[in-house]
């Protein structure tokens, strides 16, 4: 690999500061190795169900969780992307957290109390996670996922920028990172008027199947075909100005166990950070128009043998740092 060090792409992690630590120290050792390894990010996942307990009324327990990790990430310097999601059933009348909200402003009176109460904390906030994905959004009328999105963040991003933080602490906003590159979402996105209510278009380019580079094209169309295809779209749709961020890229260094379901294929430890090293430097190179990339994650989410989802981390689960995370070191800060 090339030893040149990164100079414009920024990057950072997902950090699952709700539920993926013991202890504040586990946290703020987390986040200061990100921090020496040149990540300047993080990006935090908040559960609109686990806060909102009823419509006006926030869990204090919750939301005091919320506050240290945001608060720690902004003592390690950086920059904190807070991703919402997650509808409790007093808005959308059933134990399914993916299915909509009957009331979109719902939603975006959330949005605006919690960036309202993060002010100066927060520098990013993406509505949803992955709603093209039916294990994260589900549409109250089915096939009306876009649609109903759509709503919800144009609902959601007018409040913001009319009442939300202002001057040195307005917000970066997303529509929510779609799963995958999805052109076809971001058509219907755009026909629903996206480009009037998002600062960002976000996607998580993962490989297909999970082991192979983003550039791999052997299967069909690469991933970084698609960021084509999508920045092209961005320009028809006159939105060329606007920045791409990878919300979610990584590699799993997951062992499926023997009678595991899960039989998705996983990576070596150096093969994880080849892949993350190939990605950084194409982006950096030939794709100016994506800003960040942010690593999913942080820390290993469980035990080697667990499954796909347990070894995207940078740090093992013992905190020890991975082939990536000393990779990224190299590419971002130079030694």
């Amino acid at each position: 690999m090339q030893n040149a060090p990164i100079q414009r792409l920024l990057t950072g992690a997902t950090f699952h500061g709700f539920w993926n630590y013991e202890s504040k120290r586990e946290m703020v050792f987390a986040l200061r190795t990100l921090r020496n390894a040149g990540g300047r990010w993080v990006r935090v996942d908040m559960g609109w169900a686990a806060i909102e307990t009823s419509r006006g009324v926030d869990s204090s327990w919750a939301l005091e969780k919320y506050d240290l990790a945001i608060d720690l990430a902004n003592r390690e310097d950086l920059k904190v992307l807070l991703v919402l999601q997650r509808t409790p059933s007093w808005a959308n009348g059933s134990d399914d957290e993916t299915l909509a909200p009957k009331d979109p402003g719902a939603f975006g009176d959330f949005v605006l109390r919690m960036c309202q109460r993060f002010a100066g904390r927060v520098s990013a906030i993406e509505l949803w996670n992955e709603p093209n994905q039916p294990s994260f959004f589900t549409a109250r009328s089915p096939g009306e996922e876009a649609r109903e999105h759509a709503a919800m963040v144009e609902d959601a991003y007018r409040k913001l920028k009319d009442h939300g933080p202002q001057n040195g602490d307005s917000l970066v906003v997303l529509a929510g990172g779609t799963s995958e590159v999805d052109v076809e979402w971001w058509e219907q996105m755009y026909a629903f008027g996206v480009a009037e209510f998002t600062d960002v278009v976000a996607v998580n380019p993962y490989p297909e199947p999970a082991d192979a580079s983003i550039a791999d094209d052997s299967g069909g169309r690469s991933r970084m075909q698609e960021i084509d295809d999508l920045i092209g779209l961005m320009g028809r749709e006159g939105d060329a100005d606007k920045s791409v961020w990878f919300t979610e890229v990584g590699w799993s260094t997951h062992k499926s166990a023997s009678d595991s379901p899960d039989d998705r294929p996983s990576v070596d430890e150096k093969t994880q950070a080849d892949r993350f090293e190939e990605t950084v430097r194409i982006v950096e190179i030939d794709y100016p128009q994506v800003e960040m990339i942010f690593w999913y994650n942080l820390r290993d989410s469980g035990d080697v043998g667990s499954g796909i989802e347990s070894g995207f981390g940078l740090l093992d689960r013992n905190l020890e740092q991975k082939a990536a995370m000393h990779r990224m070191r190299e590419l971002f800060v130079g030694d």
